[in-house]
């Protein structure tokens, strides 16, 4: 960059802009990564402290547990190198981003095969079903193309969710005390034979 610009100073504007962006990007993402969570607890899918807001309406705890998270991810996977670290965090959140997306795509299709096909017109039909494909085959060809290590460690974060999923679905789907029970079989009164019934 110094050799383009003539003089010492263009690598370090460059340096700096990068370095600017960087801080832009990574406070954009610790905030948008939180609202997912938050979104999920809200609807009763996920532990009640991602719900939790502070001042402006921020999930807090989510922001700090992805935070951790991260630098939980970075430490763990450090001893590879540097490089080999941000190649492996890239392929795994390109895995785990591509897979809600494979999955809309997923039930646009079904959606459209389940017999809505009466409620859209003909050119509205063939349009959805050319976009869900083509959204499905992309999104498939990204997750196949972030490699296998990416795929098995993505793979491995999201079956760590089923647990915490099923015993938070298990404990809202708990039985109503007061809801109505079946009555009781009839009894036969006390010294009446029913034998010759």
């Amino acid at each position: 960059m110094n050799a383009i610009t003539g003089g010492s100073w263009g690598g370090t504007v460059i340096s700096l802009v990068a370095v600017a962006s960087i801080v832009g990007c990574l406070n954009g993402w610790i905030l948008l990564a939180a609202q997912m969570p938050y979104a999920a607890a809200r609807d009763g899918l996920f532990p009640r402290p991602f719900a939790r807001v502070g001042k402006g309406g921020v999930p807090g705890f989510g922001v700090w547990a992805v935070a951790v998270l991260g630098t939980v991810l970075i430490g763990l996977n450090y001893t590879a190198g540097p490089d080999a670290t941000f190649r492996v965090l890239v392929l795994i959140t390109t895995f785990t981003g591509c897979v809600p997306y494979l999955l809309s795509a997923a039930a646009q299709l079904y959606w459209l095969a389940r017999g809505t096909r009466e409620r859209v017109r003909p050119a509205g039909l063939a349009r959805d079903l050319v976009v869900a494909a083509l959204s499905f085959a992309f999104s498939f060809w990204l997750i196949a193309g972030a490699g296998y290590a990416a795929v098995y460690q993505g793979v491995l974060f999201l079956f760590a969710g089923i647990p915490v999923y099923v015993w938070l679905r298990g404990r809202r789907e708990t039985p109503d005390p007061a809801a109505p029970t079946a009555p009781a079989a009839p009894t036969a009164p006390t010294g009446v034979s029913t034998l010759g019934a």
